[in-house]
Order: structure tokens, then sequence, then C-alpha cells
């Protein structure tokens, strides 16, 4: 039997088409590339006479050993990865200190070298607002009803939540040099055409952009969100509405945690004095290292409620957050599969949110319309009597 180095070296050739047929996954050829529609762009190719992976709308991928170990459509244990790609029978002896949920090996992408950022921030920052403004442009002109009608038939936003989130549509994609943007290194920004969601910290400086692709065979091809690249990396969009720190009701309201940009939108239509973290994806867990803004209304929040989709993707990053993190608390969507499909089918989201807060014996939170209303109708009933 081979040594423990020699066998995971001959996993990592492995013939990701074969095993991805082995697997019974569909494969649509593209060029060079192998794509597996329904996952959000995951691909397979040969890069440098290697099978790889990648998965697009999640900026990941790697080797033949992590597809079976961590990507979209396989989640097996490490020595079940090296046996399906050997053949040979993973040694006991020779997997010690290996845990077997977790592949040793390293990415297939190379180290950098240490070295100074050449991303021109300043120039970024004119690009991507130029580029928001002018989408924004296009959402509230004529040409921009359609989109109009289906964020307020097909996601509840009103014209004034469009307008305080500065949301935008693109009619059509661009191409745009990495360099004239501000971006180190050489080649192509693409600028898909969708909806344009920009993303500002707490500082109000935007550090980010998603865009949301509405043709849904370019969704499938190439999964449904785009994130621009970005200078500050893909923060987690934390949207604060805290009261400042001299109010008395202000220090420790809760937290959200949704899934989607729209659904973390939604949510502040409906219920304004909230704290939200926007993951992007339910497989997206935060950085202890940076995300800054997340950690600082994260830490301090008295309960942290984890609105995470009904579906098994949402179910599964679930249980990660309740076992790393003591104060943080599941809510179920009261209909459907999200924030946004109960609120189609006509849920309360603000009553959705106080019973879950109420429950949860969370203070001074500052949601009082449904206290005074409630009072009021008290007041009423007892006056008829």
């Amino acid at each position: 039997m081979m040594n423990a180095s020699a066998q995971i070296e001959r996993a990592r050739q492995g013939d990701l088409l074969s095993v991805a047929r082995g697997l019974g996954l569909p494969l649509k050829r593209e060029g060079k590339y192998w794509r597996i529609p329904g996952h959000g762009g995951l691909m397979i190719y040969r890069k440098n006479g290697v099978w790889v992976w990648c998965q697009m709308s999640e900026e990941r991928g790697g080797d033949a050993i992590s597809f079976l170990t961590s990507s979209p459509v396989s989640q097996m244990s490490f020595r079940e990865a090296i046996e399906m790609l050997t053949g040979e029978q993973w040694s006991s002896q020779d997997s010690k200190g290996f845990k077997g949920e977790k592949s040793p090996v390293p990415s297939l992408k190379p180290t950098p070298e240490p070295k100074t950022p050449r991303h021109n921030i300043t120039l970024w920052g004119e690009k991507a607002r130029a580029f928001c403004r002018w989408c924004h442009e296009q959402l509230m002109s004529p040409s921009g009803a359609k989109v109009r009608a289906w964020l307020k038939e097909k996601r509840g936003l009103h014209v004034s939540t469009i307008k305080k989130f500065g949301l935008g549509w693109n009619p059509r994609q661009f191409f745009r040099s990495k360099r004239d943007w501000g971006l180190d290194g050489e080649g192509r920004l693409c600028l898909p055409s969708g909806l344009v969601m920009p993303k500002f910290d707490l500082q109000k400086k935007l550090v980010g952009v998603t865009i949301r692709r509405l043709d849904d065979e370019q969704a499938r091809k190439w999964g449904k969100y785009f994130s621009l690249p970005s200078p500050y990396g893909r923060p987690i969009w934390t949207i604060c509405q805290e009261l400042g720190p001299e109010d008395p009701r202000a220090g420790g309201w809760p937290l959200i945690v949704v899934e989607s940009e729209l659904d973390g939108i939604l949510l502040v239509q409906e219920c304004p004095d909230i704290n939200i973290a926007v993951l992007g994806s339910a497989g997206r867990k935060p950085n202890p290292k940076s995300h800054h803004d997340f950690w600082r209304v994260f830490n301090k929040a008295q309960k942290v409620f984890l609105a995470l989709d009904n579906d098994e993707a949402g179910q599964k990053a679930l249980g990660w957050w309740l076992e790393q993190w003591g104060h943080t608390v599941p809510l179920l969507v009261p209909k459907g599969k999200d924030i946004t499909e109960s609120l189609l089918q006509d849920a309360d989201l603000k009553q959705w949110l106080l019973d879950a807060f109420d429950k949860s014996g969370v203070t001074g939170w500052p949601l009082f319309s449904l206290e005074v209303d409630t009072i009021g109708e008290k007041t009423r009933k007892e006056q008829v009597l």
C-alpha cells in the first residue's frame, strides 16, 4: 500500500469529470469548463493538467479532494474522498493526526508573497459610486418600470425603500479594466446585468456592490448573485439602525441574521428599529479577523436571532451558529421558505419579531407602535363595556 503522501498526491490528480459522472451529476460542456447546473455557477475544469473546481457565486474552489469533501454537491469525509479518488484503502496507520472530516491538502492557489496591496481605494470608491448612481437612475427611469414592478410584486419593496437603499438596475453587461477601477492585477472587471445593491458600512462608506441576476438562464448558469471585487474584500453587510449612545434605549439591540440582501432590506422596511446582518449565503461564516462592523454589533447584541432560509442549507448553517454562540436563537420564518415569501403570504413580520423578542426576554427594544396600538384597542373595549 502506498504511503499517505503518495496517496494524497494521487487523489489530487483524480479525474473529476469521471467522479462527477459517477455521482450522477448533470454536466454541461462550455468550452474548457464543465458546468454543474443548479449550484451557483459550480464548474470543473483542468488547470495546469490537474482537475479543479470553482463555485463562482461563493468565490471558492479547490482540488479533487475538496470537491468531494466541501463542495455544494458532496461532503464526504477526507478518508472517503481519498479512497474514492484512488481506489485504495486509506491506511489507518498513516491517517493518525488527520481528523477525517477535513482535508489537510492546501488549496491549489499558491500562497502569495506578502506585499503591500496596490488597490487604489479612492479610485475604486469613485468608480463604484458612479456606477451605483447611474444604475439607480436607470431603475427610476421609465425603462426601469418592469424591474420596479418586480421589486414591488415579487419582493414586497416600496419605492421609498428602493430610494433609501439606492438600489439600481444595470440593463446590460459591461466589462471594464481592473486598473481603471483601482483594482490590483491585469484583466477585465465584469459588471453583469441585473439588480444592483450597494453596501455601505457603519460609517456610510461604500464597501461592496452585489448584483442579482434577473435573467433566469444567466442565474442558473453563473449563479444568482455576483459580488463585485472590492479592496475591502467581502464583508458581512451590517445594517445598524440603533440610536446614538446618549439615548437610554441604545446599547444591546437584538440582531437579526439573514441570508439575502433583499430579505434584509425588506425587514428594515417592515420593521425599521432593528439591526440586520446579511451573510449573502447560508454557509458563510464570520471571519474573526475581519468583518469589523458585524462583530461590533454582534458582540453587544442582547440576542442574535437566526432567520435563515427554511431549507436544507439554512438548517445546516443554523446548527453551526447555535453550536458556536450561546446567545444565538433560531427564528423560523412564519410562512414559506424565507422572509420575503412570508410577507407575500400576508405574514405580519413586525408581530413575528415582537413575539420572538418577548419570548426571549429582550428588553429595551424601541418598537412601541404595536404596544401603543394594543393599549388603544384595550381602552376602546373598556369604554364600550
